[in-house]
């Protein structure tokens, strides 16, 4: 080994496996890469500045294209807590509109656009609809019969908009049920009178007689009173989930996928786009599926696969998990897997909440990596799964909503994880290498030297430290944490060092950062002799 290597894989995102020292050892929580030209580096997660205690699990938030016309505001921020649905203002400020069920299922958002816009909601049991314009209370969609033997009204557990269309599925049938274009313009709309399967004419034996009803009543009928509906094409799998992205329709059943969407005339109200229909993988969790930009992301399972996490950008299907994140879901439950995304810049997330094992990892477009999201326990400090389930830009802010019924600012200029007003822990964070050997025989580690943003605590009183941990079995156990100041406030040419950190042969070097400041690493330098061991 050369005398003074520079080993700059300190940069890059998770692959940490079961077996770190021959499988892959590296891993980032609550940091991920970021890029600026040519420089390559990685950064903190923001923490949680608490904003008020509303009460309630999360269960889905979102933000709409337009809002109140009253407050003249050009958006609106609303989430699920609990079994309530708020509205809020750029403060964190809460106004209730109604209840939804309470079976604690992720709820599904959509809206319809045109002329009246409305928000729609899904939870698993109903259809509630919300004027976006002109406020008012939830009021609820009368969800159609069932078309199958077993009867009832559909449980529709996802609702989509496609060129003015509602379109919802119902969960355990391979149903979508759908509407005409913009069916809740106006309260009321006309349908004909039937008798008998047959249109009812009025005296003069050549008009139609029509009769008026309410619009929110027949949603899913046609002016003919009959219910609108289409099944999945290429299988006879029950559709889990539906969503709509750029005007395309993706069915999902648990076993296939299709991509739908409107016809062009008027006896062709959907059609499946051509050469889609695929029964390789289908929707594992029906909570994890989510879209930033042009991409859909889900849990996936079936013959191709196995288990794994899965990318749609229009009809084309990628793979985006690895063989160690694959082996973690198979250890997860269908039913409480969820997901949801957002984007910082050129960061594109999509934040998986594995409930089942309690981790959080979340995926960035930008690199195609991973990296793991903790929060810390507010009585023992322990590192458990992340708090967040739901995350919105709004006011040019962003907005958290934990589970356990906070939201939170979550600002870049924040370190700190609130839980209350007046209860709060630092953020903690996390870079572990890649096996560092010198072709497998072993090394005397003499010096090691990083590279960070030194000198940048705003408090001129703190010192602040890094905390190292160095494996010598590839990551299967570490030795004693051995801390090194980060400077003080403004010393930027502070350099953090260790010294004399032992022989070693498969080295794994495992950086923590639990001060309240932000963290950016660069690289790392190593000062190490060979030793003359021949292998």
């Amino acid at each position: 080994m050369a005398v003074g290597k520079v080993y700059s894989n300190l940069i890059g995102s998770t692959h940490r496996a079961k077996y770190p020292a021959v499988m892959g050892s590296e891993l980032s929580v609550n940091m991920y890469p970021g890029k600026n030209g040519d420089l390559t580096y990685v950064e903190s997660l923001p923490g949680l500045k608490f904003l008020s205690d509303v009460g309630g699990r999360c269960r889905g938030a979102y933000v709409s294209t337009t809002g109140l016309a009253v407050t003249h505001s050009s958006e609106d921020m609303f989430a699920v807590l609990g079994n309530v649905l708020y509205r809020f203002d750029a403060y964190g400020n809460k106004t209730r509109l109604g209840a939804v069920a309470s079976n604690g299922r992720r709820v599904s958002f959509a809206e319809t656009g045109g002329p009246r816009a409305l928000l729609l909601v899904a939870d698993g049991s109903n259809l509630w609809y919300y004027d976006l314009l002109e406020g008012g209370e939830l009021k609820s969609i009368q969800l159609p019969e069932r078309i199958t033997e077993q009867g009832g009204l559909i449980a529709p557990t996802h609702v989509a908009v496609v060129a003015g269309s509602i379109a919802v599925n119902d969960a355990g049938s391979g149903f979508v049920y759908y509407s005409k274009p913009y069916p809740l313009n106006s309260d009321k709309r006309k349908i004909y009178k039937m008798a008998d399967g047959q249109v009812i004419y009025k005296d003069d034996g050549v008009t139609p007689d029509t009769e008026e009803v309410d619009s929110d009543r027949h949603v899913f009928e046609d002016d003919y009173g009959a219910q609108q509906y289409f099944n999945s094409e290429s299988s006879s799998d029950s559709i889990n989930a539906i969503y709509a992205v750029n005007g395309l329709l993706y069915v999902y059943g648990p076993k296939s996928c299709e991509v739908w969407q409107r016809g062009s005339s008027e006896f062709e109200d959907w059609i499946r786009v051509s050469y889609t229909a695929q029964s390789s993988f289908g929707l594992e969790a029906p909570g994890s599926i989510a879209n930033c930009g042009p991409a859909l992301y889900f849990i996936a399972s079936g013959q191709q696969y196995g288990k794994c996490i899965m990318a749609a950008v229009g009809t084309q299907f990628k793979k985006i998990s690895e063989d160690w994140l694959d082996e973690k879901l198979l250890q997860e439950s269908t039913e409480s897997a969820y997901a949801y995304c957002y984007s910082v810049g050129e960061h594109q997330f999509y934040v998986l909440q594995l409930n089942s094992i309690g981790e959080t990892w979340a995926y960035d477009a930008l690199d195609g990596g991973w990296h793991q999201r903790v929060s810390r326990d507010s009585v023992s400090g322990a590192e458990i799964q992340w708090r967040v389930g739901g995350l919105a830009y709004f006011a040019e802010k962003f907005f958290a909503f934990t589970n356990d019924g906070c939201v939170c600012g979550f600002h870049r200029d924040y370190w700190y994880e609130d839980y209350s007003e007046n209860e709060r822990l630092p953020m903690i964070r996390h870079r572990q290498t890649a096996v560092i050997t010198d072709g497998l025989k072993p090394f005397t580690f003499e010096e090691l030297a990083v590279e960070a943003n030194v000198g940048t605590d705003p408090s001129y009183t703190d010192k602040c430290y890094a905390l190292l941990e160095v494996s010598k079995d590839g990551g299967n156990t570490f030795g004693n944490v051995r801390s090194a100041s980060l400077g003080r406030t403004g010393d930027y040419g502070y350099r953090v060092r260790w010294l004399g950190l032992g022989l070693n042969r498969l080295c794994v070097i495992r950086l923590t950062f639990s001060c309240p400041i932000d963290v950016v690493l660069t690289m790392c330098s190593i000062r190490a002799e060979a030793t003359g061991v021949m292998i």
